[in-house]
């Protein structure tokens, strides 16, 4: 029974470990999507500016 509530407890920290990686890697993406808009923004500003 020990054997298996150790197996039991690794399981649920593998998860907790999986979840947080995918809440970094949303974060991370996000703010490079936003960075991205941000530059698209500014290159749509300047066009609009020079014409």
């Amino acid at each position: 029974m020990f054997a298996y509530q150790m197996h039991e407890s690794r399981s649920a920290d593998l998860r907790r470990e999986a979840a947080q990686h995918r809440l970094v890697r949303e974060a991370a993406a996000a703010r490079r999507e936003q960075r991205r808009e941000a530059r698209r923004a500014r290159a749509l500003a300047r066009w609009v500016k020079a014409a």
